[in-house]
């Protein structure tokens, strides 16, 4: 294991409005992203803001809000959104959930979901 210290600021935000996974593991793969860059010449802290889910975008702050697009950076895109008190976390833990754990060695049988 090699750990590789990074700037965890907009983690969470960043990893909520690029992927369309649960909010702890949106932050970690933003995370995880920020270390494979760190030691890439020209790779960046924080990705491109044309990654971000553009439907989730109109969703909650409506089409035209950054329409010139000349000025669209997280910073500003994350205080709109913040003091609009507007809700950008996936919730959704549909799709975590493990059916049937067993392990040969222990002779455990479980059924188990995750979902609530």
């Amino acid at each position: 294991i090699i750990k590789i210290e990074v700037i965890p600021q907009y983690s969470s935000f960043i990893g909520n409005m690029i992927y369309n996974d649960y909010d702890p593991i949106a932050a970690s793969i933003e995370l995880v992203r920020r270390s494979m860059v760190k030691y890439i010449k020209g790779g960046f802290i924080y990705p491109l803001v044309e990654r971000i889910n553009q439907e989730k975008l109109n969703y909650l702050l409506g089409e035209n809000v950054f329409a010139d697009g000349h000025d669209l950076s997280w910073n500003k895109i994350y205080n709109k959104i913040i003091y609009a008190r507007l809700r950008y976390r996936n919730k959704s833990k549909k799709d975590l959930s493990d059916n049937y754990l067993s392990s040969y060695k222990s002779k455990v049988k479980i059924r188990t979901s995750v979902c609530v």
